[in-house]
């Protein structure tokens, strides 16, 4: 119910926020992969991002889900 929930929040959070891009000097890419997450056909591209806020466990990280709307 946990990843239920983890991908829910991801994927509104995909839909509700601007889907350039680019990446501020706020964040650091740790990580990138591409695959067919909702067996569409299309891939899409995942970036694992490292802000530089601060949480009790070290810095906070951001995933980020971009995929092909309309050609863009």
């Amino acid at each position: 119910m946990k990843s239920f929930i983890v991908l829910i929040i991801i994927y509104l959070s995909v839909h509700l926020t601007s889907q350039q891009d680019s990446i501020s000097n706020k964040y650091k890419i740790i990580a990138e992969a591409y695959g067919d997450l909702n067996a569409d056909g299309i891939e899409e591209k995942v970036s694992v991002l490292e802000t530089i806020e601060k949480s009790e466990s070290g810095n906070i990280r951001l995933i980020q889900i971009y995929r092909y709307m309309d050609g863009k």
